[in-house]
């Protein structure tokens, strides 16, 4: 599963989703040679972009992902990630 974000904010987001861990494979438009394992990804401001890739292989279920600035988080910036059983 391929994830992109575009920050149309002033201020970086640092991206978080629980449950897994994802390759960074590009930043502000350009591909990583050698994408980077993370759990978090701070995406920058002012039209920043930011890519992950990875595979839905954690248990069925809900999974967050959210903003880790306590203050976005609390104001709603999260979603969820849903894994249906197969």
């Amino acid at each position: 599963m391929l994830v992109r974000f575009k920050n149309h904010t002033d201020m970086a987001h640092p991206m978080h989703l629980h449950g897994r861990v994802f390759k960074l494979v590009e930043i502000n438009g350009q591909s990583l040679k050698y994408p980077l394992p993370k759990d978090t990804t701070l995406i920058p401001p002012n039209g920043g972009t930011g890519a992950w890739l990875f595979e839905a292989t954690s248990p069925p279920g809900h999974w967050v992902l959210h903003c880790h600035n306590d203050v976005h988080l609390a104001a709603g910036m999260m979603t969820e990630v849903d894994y249906l059983q197969s």
